[in-house]
């Protein structure tokens, strides 16, 4: 709605002959790039931006997983298997440090 009272705004000026054409390429170029941040960003496209591909792909398997609940369940199916497994209940020690953060 802010967009559309701002375009309403800039034609007015535009007709009254307070902006020239230098002025209004740029108003343009403004515009432009507000239209693309307000309405094209998706949150993909901002975890894309922030980290990159690899982040991402992490991102999406690390839901797809269940998030930290889910990666903790499978964790501990696999330590009932093997109680003695160290580097697994290091694992698990992070991922209930990581949901203690997260709360």
């Amino acid at each position: 709605m802010t967009l559309l009272y701002f375009s309403l705004f800039l034609m007015t000026l535009i007709a009254a002959g307070f902006i020239g054409r230098r002025s209004l390429a740029l108003v343009l170029i403004l515009i432009s790039l507000g239209t693309y941040n307000y309405f094209i960003k998706t949150e993909g496209l901002a975890y894309w931006l922030k980290g990159g591909e690899e982040h991402y792909q992490l991102m999406v398997k690390f839901n797809e997983l269940g998030g930290i609940d889910g990666i903790i369940q499978q964790v501990k199916k696999k330590l009932a298997l093997n109680p003695n497994d160290k580097q697994g209940q290091e694992i698990l020690l992070k991922l209930y440090k990581m949901k203690k953060g997260q709360e």
